[in-house]
């Protein structure tokens, strides 16, 4: 059973003295007591001290804000809401929710209580909130780039495997079929065509002419940028990609195969036909020669091109995101997006075009600053270059993500 903590707001007409507001409040506690006989004894003996009141698994706080005449309440225990309790994998568990007792059975009786309350202040506004969960190994709560939080609608943990090199989990979710989540991170849901397409071309309702083309994707072990373009009505001639995570590949191919299903089968299907075995190097080949699979470094593949003069004209970045700070593992992550970048553009052709998804709308200081940093680096390699955003709100992210294309002139 998680912690749970409901907050509730109101705004007073008029200030009314501290001990008739605690008194008022616990008079609406005990009654919504009387809703729930089975809890009634664990109460009986409880009165609102000062600005508390503690008894079993619940805490009751309340402050009072004079210079604002706003009251705040939070409710803290394990038995608060039946409808929002998590079991400890993370997932609401109905038949677990029915054998607990708690002061309220579903939001709705929340909401009830808050308007009670509010009448019993005589209260001008007032607000509360569904129950937040804490104390979970994967917290159903996501940030987004501009500070905002999130409850993400998990409904079941499909699958969990800690590989080499991170943790992978996909779950089931209310709004966007299961999604693939990376070390705590959102990764890609079934639902996310726009984040694929966005990173395809900046115009995504005009799909690109990538007849004759050579393409490399680093990353992208879900396999949705593979089949985005063997999907295009032209495709590549050929497309090179490099995932280091296997496990990632296998996992998305037995749970989430939607997301990498192109118009001739599943793109990561070739992980079950022949392997190129050449130790630290694998290489998985289609049936028609129009694109590989490579379980490998993408730095030590960059550096292989780079040493065999191999080029590509169009070559796709889907690794990590633009990091929010530049401190700590963060700055490692923003010098290994500078070192993709500078050894990228060192194998693309004149007239090529390097994309990549940067972070969410809400880090624009860290969008300008990567933009810098290309513009330098271009600079630096004696490259004229063009750079394009775009922007597209992603389902699973909850928020408006940027993407950019940088064009070698």
């Amino acid at each position: 059973m998680c912690a749970q903590s409901i907050l509730m707001d109101f705004i007073l007409n008029d200030c009314q003295g501290w001990k008739i507001i605690l008194d008022t409040i616990q008079s609406e506690i005990t009654a919504q007591l009387k809703v729930q006989p089975v809890l009634q004894s664990q109460f009986q003996d409880c009165k609102v001290c000062s600005a508390f009141l503690s008894c079993g698994s619940v805490l009751v706080t309340s402050r009072l804000y004079l210079a604002k005449n706003v009251v705040t309440v939070t409710f803290e225990g394990e038995s608060l809401c039946r409808s929002t309790e998590f079991t400890t994998n993370q997932i609401r568990n109905e038949a677990d929710s029915e054998s607990v007792s708690c002061l309220f059975d579903e939001y709705q009786d929340v909401i009830r209580f808050e308007e009670n309350l509010c009448r019993s202040l005589k209260s001008a506004t007032s607000k509360s909130m569904p129950p937040i969960c804490r104390g979970l190994q994967m917290s159903p709560y996501i940030y987004t780039t501009g500070d905002r939080i999130l409850e993400y609608p998990f409904t079941k943990l499909i699958h969990h495997r800690v590989s080499k090199y991170q943790t992978i989990q996909i779950y089931d979710t209310v709004d966007f079929g299961r999604v693939l989540v990376l070390d705590g991170e959102i990764n890609i849901a079934e639902s996310d065509i726009i984040y694929t397409q966005s990173l395809r071309s900046s115009n995504t309702n005009q799909p690109p002419d990538l007849d004759g083309q050579k393409v490399l994707i680093l990353g992208g072990g879900d396999g949705a940028l593979l089949a985005e373009l063997l999907n295009l009505h032209t495709p590549p001639e050929h497309t090179t990609m490099v995932e280091l995570d296997a496990e990632v590949m296998e996992a998305v191919l037995e749970f989430m195969p939607s997301v990498a299903q192109s118009k001739n089968g599943n793109v990561l299907s070739v992980l079950k036909g022949p392997c190129e075995d050449r130790g630290e190097l694998k290489t998985y080949r289609s049936e028609c020669g129009n694109y590989e699979i490579l379980e490998w470094d993408a730095v030590k593949y960059l550096n292989h091109c780079k040493k065999e003069n191999r080029e590509f004209d169009i070559i796709y970045s889907d690794l990590t995101d633009l990091p929010l700070d530049t401190t700590g593992s963060s700055l490692e992550n923003l010098e290994f997006l500078k070192n993709i970048l500078g050894l990228s553009l060192q194998v693309l052709k004149k007239g090529g075009r390097w994309s990549c998804h940067l972070t969410g709308r809400g880090n624009q200081e860290a969008v300008e600053d990567f933009l810098s940093s290309v513009r330098k680096m271009a600079n630096q390699l004696s490259l004229e270059v063009e750079l394009e955003t775009c922007e597209q709100f992603v389902p699973s992210f909850m928020e408006t993500w940027v993407f950019l294309h940088v064009y070698l002139k």
